[in-house]
């Protein structure tokens, strides 16, 4: 049983931070197969290596997966952390951050242009390497605010 209305249950922590990884580590192997790996093509040049597709597969897949769990904790987790004033500042900048990172992934999926897509590509690229930090930082912060005490009664509490 969670000891208070913020706390995340086992399975909801677990799913968060599997996809979290997922999405982490097929960025990176995509982006390491893309940038520095090559295989011969049939015609004596260098191709594209084929897990690289696989890599942009299974991210897509993860994002999914990752936006209908990050998606869940609205009606809990966040409208009661903003009602009770807690953890606000990480909290609405993992929330800026997931709908640009959402907003770059739809483009690099859809935008023709290769200018825009550039920029897409690099806002995407360093914002995805920095965000599992600034979740870390949210839930390190919100345990430090349980353990210290520092939690805030709600004044009107939202219903489960």
């Amino acid at each position: 049983m969670r000891r208070n209305a913020l706390q995340l249950s086992r399975r909801h922590q677990a799913a968060l931070y599997i996809f979290t990884v997922l999405l982490l580590a097929t960025g990176i192997a995509w982006w390491s197969l893309d940038r520095w790996t090559t295989v011969p093509d049939e015609f004596g040049g260098s191709a594209k290596h084929p897990a690289e597709t696989w890599m942009l597969r299974l991210h897509g897949a993860g994002a999914f997966g990752f936006l209908l769990v990050f998606g869940s904790l609205i009606p809990g987790h966040i409208q009661r952390g903003w009602y009770m004033r807690q953890n606000r500042a990480t909290g609405l900048a993992l929330l800026s951050v997931f709908g640009v990172l959402s907003l770059t992934g739809y483009a690099l999926y859809y935008l023709g242009e290769e200018s825009g897509r550039h920029l897409a590509a690099a806002a995407h690229w360093w914002i995805g390497l920095a965000s599992p930090a600034l979740l870390v930082g949210h839930v390190v912060r919100g345990h430090w605010l349980r353990r210290h005490g520092r939690l805030r009664k709600p004044e009107n509490p939202v219903e489960p």
